[in-house]
């Protein structure tokens, strides 16, 4: 009985699409190739459970349209493609985050009052900034004669620690859409 059921289930799936194959194709020359396939589909989803039917102890080998477990080949492909992901992740959050604290540092560098910048940037697993840490070597107190380059304001005294601090923290918030605990600074030396 259930060989019977095989086979009719087959058959109806085979109709169904041989049907819907010969609707999208058009007539002519192409119709008796069309035909003659289906007809191997119909003999293949008889044949095929009959035949184990009559000779249960032979492994016939007609089975490739057959639907099949392929899970463990799946599992092992899945877990690949994961661990290509991560790797992909990781180094893609590696390179912007390097990238990233080279554009703070070259920005904190234009804050008049800061001669070396040295920042650390922590990444969430998304790749979104966590929290960034900037060290800050303030400028030496130097008489008003020498020149200040890369400074553009024009003025003549160099701006002391918490005015340096509170300007670098406005900046990185705006340009990096930080909140202020994001944002941590440490000055050292200089003034």
């Amino acid at each position: 009985m259930d060989t019977l059921a095989e086979i009719v289930k087959n058959l109806l799936v085979i109709i169904i699409l041989a049907s819907f194959l010969e609707l999208l194709l058009p007539g002519g020359s192409m119709k008796p190739y069309v035909r003659l396939a289906i007809g191997m589909f119909v003999l293949i989803a008889v044949l095929n459970p009959a035949m184990r039917w009559f000779f249960p102890a032979e492994t016939l080998q007609i089975s490739n349209w057959e639907w099949s477990d392929y899970s463990a080949g799946q599992q092992e492909v899945l877990q690949k493609g994961s661990e290509l992901h991560n790797k992909i992740i990781t180094e893609s959050n590696d390179n912007m985050q390097s990238k990233l604290e080279g554009q703070i540092s070259a920005i904190a560098m234009l804050v008049p009052g800061v001669s070396k910048v040295d920042s650390k940037i922590l990444l969430n697993p998304d790749g979104s900034i966590q929290k960034v840490t900037i060290n800050v070597r303030g400028q030496e107190n130097h008489s008003s004669s020498e020149s200040s380059v890369g400074v553009f304001s024009g003025e003549d005294e160099v701006q002391t620690d918490p005015e340096v601090e509170s300007r670098m923290t406005e900046i990185m918030r705006n340009m990096f859409g930080l909140s202020e605990q994001q944002v941590e600074i440490q000055m050292q030396g200089g003034s």
